[in-house]
């Protein structure tokens, strides 16, 4: 993938959250997450566990602000 600022990223190795940060957000009563790489969680596997955790409270990088 290559960004809007023309450097390229390998879609398989993205920044991510992890499920323990998404779990610690929700602890914290954080209703909102915006992120702006290719998905919240890892694509390393077939498990979203981030999603899972913070359902519909993210706004992605397809999202104009």
């Amino acid at each position: 993938m290559v960004t809007d600022t023309g450097t390229y990223i390998d879609y398989e190795d993205h920044p991510y959250l992890t499920a323990g940060a998404a779990e610690y957000l929700r602890d914290c009563n954080v209703t909102l997450v915006c992120i702006h790489c290719p998905n919240l969680d890892s694509t390393a596997g077939n498990t979203r566990p981030v999603h899972y955790v913070i359902g519909h409270g993210y706004i992605d990088r397809r999202t104009s602000l």
